[in-house]
């Protein structure tokens, strides 16, 4: 094997199965694609992942887009989420009809949990809609 990582993933040649096999994807579970899908609707902060999802361009605009406040691991895809609830807009969880791989990757740094934790119990308290530093100040 080159890597533990995947830089040379290339769906066209490689085998899914096979990397899923040799450890080197997960969630072989969000593979399987299932003939009527799982439709649940809410606003859970579990399983809020910034890769999974798909925000009308409105609303990202309306909310700013994503924090660039976080920094490094964690937060981030939650502090969006809650945002979109805060301005109204539950999320539709569809299970087993878009398929999604997550490829192994190095961790990024965690050490700015403790910082991101707060500024996420922030927003939540707040109940905050837009944050000050995101799409907005990127034109």
């Amino acid at each position: 094997m080159k890597s533990e990582y995947v830089e040379n993933f290339d769906p066209a040649t490689t085998s899914i199965w096979q990397w899923l096999l040799l450890a080197r994807m997960s969630g072989a579970f969000t593979a399987i694609r299932l003939p009527s899908p799982i439709i649940s609707r809410g606003t859970e902060q579990r399983g809020l992942i910034g890769c999974n999802m798909a925000i009308w361009r409105e609303d990202l605009v309306a909310i700013n887009g994503f924090d660039e406040t976080y920094i490094g691991w964690g937060g981030e895809d939650s502090d969006i989420g809650s945002r979109l609830y805060h301005l109204g807009r539950p999320r539709k969880f569809v299970y087993g009809h878009a398929l999604v791989y997550h490829l192994n990757h190095p961790p990024l740094s965690r050490d700015s949990f403790r910082d991101n934790s707060s500024r996420l119990e922030e927003t939540l308290r707040l109940k905050r809609v837009r944050c000050e530093q995101g799409l907005a100040q990127q034109a």
